[in-house]
């Protein structure tokens, strides 16, 4: 079929499913098209309706709740709704295919993957041989990219990794040369450089078939790099569909521009993310109008966003979208800074609804008054709420630090008329419990109607205060800040805080009230002035800070590279996503480490035979060295298996180690008893991938929250309790979530009760094992932001592992690569991303999808090919060689040791000779011997 002919086209589906609460319409007339030979990409967030019209499409709704599924699922003009369950199961396989989520899942543990790939061929023609099925499944392995694919054959799913198993799964999706392929997040269990493979595997099956595809996904990048046309979806609903391009550059609808703003980037420097606040609303409660409207930016306070809904039509120059105001979306993008890689937040206007608000600019990467909690001026955006009783983008966009909870006690009650907070958007408009709210300050009116909720949704940035118009006056949080706990646990006075936002607060405050529509001006113009004299503050006061702590030089170091203990230059200063600013290394001596590890080993033993003896070892981890100070954060990273969650617990000796040296503050673990054991767990807590996993479902978050002080002894249930509500207002939970259950709560909310829990006993370092990888991006960017005000806030280390490159160049002070079970890079984070020196680094960060269509077909790319070896049998010499288009004879003879290279430490031979361009030229010499 040629292209440009719709091969399917869904028409107005809806999906109903009864449940004890209601009915839920997971979808709601959804309707769009897929060409031939293109690939669409359908994106929203969990719960959107993306999957489920799919499977409602194609028949495949087992559950027995479904209430309705009505409209048409046209294939080439047939209604597969229409069609007898016979002749589905013909259409399905051979006209329609799918990859899911899961390749483990979709293959049969105890046959063969190459049998299973046969049968679909011949359970759809029956006229294929057994050693034709053969042929062409050993065929169809290599096109996927499975190394020897006819040994591979007669493997069974378990003898695979998860890209091979997900590449099995391809072959056996385009086995019949389908016309319609559908990949359900086909990406998202997968390390960044197998991730890399399959999409390049999905492009040739694409083109192999030159059928529609349909790629499910919640990742944009994904998008970015394959899709032709994207589909948005929202509650269940379609609110925008484009080009790729047109809708990457000028979205018209501001959830789309929400989601993009919300992405953690590596193509830019890092800033703080503009996540999207509240949570997608109850499908069984849905608003009258616009589903977005109590989220939306724009059109949160605008009476026709929240009574009418708007139909899907043509916007202007973009694509169709679903949103009364769509030439106001794109501002969002740009004035966020999504483009040009620098957050300025929501783009102020002069229209707001209400007069004296506005809707403000959130310009989270704005001079601010560099206080941990937040500085007067940083709660300008909760002012504007409880003067204007509306809230505005300013208000919307923040996330918490003791900014919110102080904002918070000092609202009173009230109703909300803005959007909740990122945490509790489910529990309606009602603000906190007045018996929690401390009296407000002499300036703060609150008399005026403000949900204490949004009051508690400020960032740590003062320029949030443009176009809302006004700001808490100068030394409301000197009592706070004369604490002295800065980002990394540096000394610092409260009067030069309370001054500078004196500064900043008086400022906003001058021209804020002034109501109307000259506010915003007003507003902006006011805000420049309290930007000069924040500049001026921070100019007084040299920012000070101190770097990971690095283990003492070799000799040979210190001949060879004198000036290498200081690879940043003395001085330089750099503003942390969490909006402070600090230097890249220590003013002064540098301060005892939180955690040092050095030389660890973890080896597991393969047992076999009768009496399970020993008969090898997994080397998990090798010889791992680093140490983390007070206020900052090491990002560990690398594929799976490399070792990093095994040396995560290493650290809380939840394994023991095999061998090495692991303190926390100085304190030996491997030596202590049980009491001091006790005693280093209280200072170093952990926060797991799978907040559900780690919780007790039978117990109330708030007594999950409140088991570490029960265990500790020494507090009174009141006590508890009272430290609990304090916990819950740190991460952004209502009081009234104490008493409710797991099972109660979003992903995103459940990850903030586990914080709670960690935060208990004021650990002094955090490790967070894949804390966001399960997460929405939304979701991400608030908890992403939630840390960073936690650490600003309390000075805490944190140990944080990913395999997201994107998310740790968010966090990090600090990187370290990992590659089966060694550290093989480490540094600053902008050195290791900006110029790495290992080939390893380069190669991961070359298979990381830039959520940017321009300039994709030119971009230079040489992803990471192959699977990691095994660590029972790891190579000989450098453990990368086997993977490595640089690899030389030396490789295999000597292992390389860590050296310094322009500030990076790097263990590798060629080090000066690792470009992107030496790699992609070897890179592609490598592949053509493959072929050849």
């Amino acid at each position: 079929m040629p292209e440009g002919v719709s091969v399917l086209s869904l028409r107005d589906l809806t999906v109903e499913f009864a449940t004890p609460a209601g009915v839920v319409r997971a979808a709601d007339g959804v309707s769009y098209d897929v060409d031939a030979g293109e690939t669409l990409g359908v994106v929203g967030e969990t719960g959107s309706g993306k999957s489920v019209t799919v499977l409602a499409a194609l028949g495949l709704l087992s559950a027995g709740n479904v209430r309705r599924v009505s409209g048409e699922a046209l294939l080439d003009g047939i209604d597969l709704l229409e069609l007898p369950e016979n002749e589905l199961r013909r259409v399905l396989g051979r006209d329609v295919a799918m990859i899911f989520q899961d390749p483990m899942s979709a293959l049969n543990p105890v046959q063969r993957v190459g049998d299973q790939i046969a049968e679909t061929l011949r359970v759809h023609d029956r006229s294929v041989s057994a050693r034709a099925a053969r042929a062409r499944v050993v065929e169809l392995l290599d096109l996927v990219g499975v190394p020897n694919p006819a040994g591979r054959y007669d493997e069974y799913p378990h003898q695979f990794s998860g890209g091979m198993c997900q590449r099995a799964v391809i072959a056996m999706a385009i086995a019949n040369e389908p016309r319609v392929l559908i990949a359900d997040e086909p990406t998202t269990a997968l390390d960044v450089s197998v991730q890399a493979q399959i999409l390049d595997v999905l492009r040739v099956a694409a083109a192999e078939t030159g059928a529609a595809t349909v790629l499910i996904t919640h990742d944009l990048g994904v998008v970015a790099e394959v899709a032709d046309r994207v589909c948005v979806m929202y509650a269940g609903r379609v609110v925008e569909t484009g080009t790729v391009h047109g809708v990457f550059a000028a979205p018209q609808h501001p959830y789309t521009a929400s989601l993009l703003t919300s992405l953690p980037r590596l193509d830019g420097a890092a800033r703080r993310l503009v996540p999207i606040p509240g949570q997608p609303p109850d499908p069984i409660r849905l608003p009258r109008g616009c589903a977005f409207q109590p989220r939306c930016p724009v059109g949160n306070a605008r009476d026709l966003c929240a009574t009418e809904r708007p139909p899907l039509t043509a916007a202007g120059s973009g694509g169709p979208s679903a949103c009364h105001f769509p030439t106001e979306a794109a501002p969002l993008l740009h004035a966020n800074g999504s483009a040009n890689g620098s957050a300025n937040g929501s783009a102020g206007t002069a229209t707001g609804p209400v007069g004296g608000a506005g809707s403000g600019s959130t310009r989270p990467d704005a001079p601010r008054a560099d206080a941990p909690h937040g500085g007067g001026e940083a709660t300008a955006p909760a002012r504007a709420t409880a003067e204007g009783g509306a809230t505005g983008a300013g208000a919307e966009t923040g996330e918490s630090g003791a900014a919110r909870a102080d904002a918070a006690r000092a609202d009173g009650t009230g109703t909300g008329l803005g959007p909740t907070n990122p945490a509790h958007a489910d529990d309606g408009a009602t603000g906190p419990a007045a018996g929690q709210a401390n009296p407000a300050p002499a300036d703060a009116d609150h008399d005026d109607a403000a949900t204490g909720a949004a009051a508690r949704q400020n960032t740590n940035s003062r320029a949030h205060a443009e176009g809302t118009g006004s700001g808490r006056a100068g030394g409301v949080h000197a009592g706070v800040d004369t604490e002295g706990t800065g980002r990394n646990g540096d000394a610092d006075t409260g009067g030069d805080r309370a001054g500078r936002a004196e500064a900043a607060g008086n400022g906003n405050a001058a021209g804020g009230r002034t109501g109307g529509a000259d506010t915003a001006e007003a507003g902006k113009a006011t805000a420049t002035e309290a930007e000069a004299a924040v500049v001026e503050a921070l100019a007084a006061k040299p920012a000070v800070a101190e770097s990971a702590v690095e283990l003492p030089l070799t000799e040979e170091e210190i001949t060879d590279e004198p000036h290498a203990a200081a690879p940043v230059t003395t001085g330089s200063v750099t503003t942390r996503p969490g909006g402070s600013e600090r230097s890249s290394e220590p003013d002064g001596p540098a301060r005892a480490p939180v955690l040092e590890v050095r030389e660890a080993r973890k080896r597991f033993p393969i047992r076999t035979g009768v009496f399970a003896r020993a008969r090898g070892w997994v080397r998990a981890v090798d010889g791992v060295s680093f140490a983390i100070a007070p206020g900052r954060t090491l990002g560990l990273v690398g594929e799976s298996g490399c070792g990093k969650s095994t040396l995560a617990r290493m650290v809380l000796r939840l394994i023991d180690a095999s061998g090495g040296s692991i303190t926390v503050e100085g304190e030996e673990l491997a030596t202590a008893g049980r009491s001091g054991l006790r005693a280093i767990r209280r200072r170093v807590q952990m926060v797991y991938q799978d907040p559900f996993a780690s919780l007790n479902p039978r117990l109330s978050v708030g007594d999950n929250v409140a088991e570490p002080l029960r265990l500790a002894g020494g507090y009174t249930r009141a006590q508890r309790r009272a430290r609990v509500l304090d916990l819950f207002a740190r991460v952004g939970l209502l009081p009234e979530h104490v008493d409710r259950f797991p099972a109660e709560f979003s992903g995103g909310q459940r990850q903030r009760v586990a914080i709670a829990r960690a935060l208990a006993l004021q650990p002094r370092l955090l490790i967070l094992d894949e804390p966001v990888s399960a997460l929405d991006v939304s979701v991400q960017a608030q908890v992403l932001n939630l840390l960073a005000d936690l650490q600003a806030e309390s000075g805490m280390a944190y140990l944080f592992v990913s395999h997201d490159l994107s998310v740790v160049r968010q966090v990090a002070d600090e990187v370290a690569v990992m590659y089966l079970g060694k550290i093989v890079e480490s540094g600053p984070v902008d050195r290791v991303y900006g110029g790495s020196h290992h080939p390893y680094t380069r190669l991961l960060l070359a298979s990381v999808p830039i959520p940017d269509p321009v300039g994709r077909e030119s971009r230079q790319r040489a992803p990471l090919g192959g699977d990691v070896p095994s660590p029972a049998d790891p190579p000989s010499g450098c453990r990368f060689r086997t993977r490595c288009p640089l690899a030389e004879a030396r490789c295999a003879a000597e292992e390389p040791e860590p050296r310094l290279v322009d500030g990076v430490r790097t263990a590798c031979h060629f080090a000066e000779r690792v470009t992107p361009d030496a790699l992609s030229a070897a890179r592609a010499l490598q592949q053509e011997r493959t072929v050849s």
